[in-house]
């Protein structure tokens, strides 16, 4: 199984040309229900609210206009990064995966059908009960089905692959923090930080 995660599909990022994205390993999927124990490889860490598309069906240079078929479902989804390793990996120009692609850094509700078509996803994140940031499909500059087109010309897709759309900018995870994700009036994801 591969996760897809876009790493700059945000409107107000820059370099709006290139579509880039990360690969998170299997060990990096943790299912809903378990706290995020801050690893000591780095000193920040930072909590991203995203979601993520499971692909449906096979598939290989899908055409954006044909994407829907090959997803239904979508979870609601926390990422966490070690912001300031990630800064020193970037400004040496090296791969991220140390500080994106570890153990248990990226969290998952249970998987709920997707809104009717043209109805934005929007996923509000809390830091103890307090809302700080927000992933809104409509602020994304690519859309689901044209991050399925990217990442499906280089890579076949396959059944249970992981498409994550869109990283708005992260907020400090502390210990003793509580990171909850509504979707509507729904809460499916709750992360203690320990």
């Amino acid at each position: 199984m591969k996760t897809f995660v876009f790493d700059n599909n945000c409107l107000k990022e820059k370099s709006p040309e290139i579509v880039s994205w990360y690969f998170l390993a299997d060990s990096s999927l943790t299912n809903a229900g378990k706290p995020f124990f801050i690893p000591d490889f780095a000193e920040e860490f930072d909590a991203i609210p995203t979601i993520a598309i499971r692909i449906n069906r096979l598939g290989k240079s899908i055409s954006p206009k044909f994407a829907e078929r090959y997803y239904s479902e979508f979870a609601a989804a926390l990422h966490f990064r070690a912001a300031d390793l990630l800064h020193r990996l970037h400004s040496l120009n090296l791969s991220p995966d140390p500080a994106t692609s570890f153990d248990r850094s990226f969290f998952m509700s249970e998987f709920m059908p997707l809104p009717p078509t043209g109805t934005p996803i929007v996923v509000k994140m809390k830091r103890n009960g307090e809302e700080v940031q927000e992933l809104n499909t409509t602020n994304m500059r690519l859309s689901i089905n044209d991050t399925i087109h990217h990442a499906s010309i280089t890579n076949t897709l396959k059944i249970g692959d992981l498409i994550v759309p869109a990283l708005p900018p992260g907020i400090k995870a502390s210990i003793g923090d509580t990171f909850e994700l509504t979707w509507g009036e729904e809460t499916p994801l709750m992360v203690q930080i320990k």
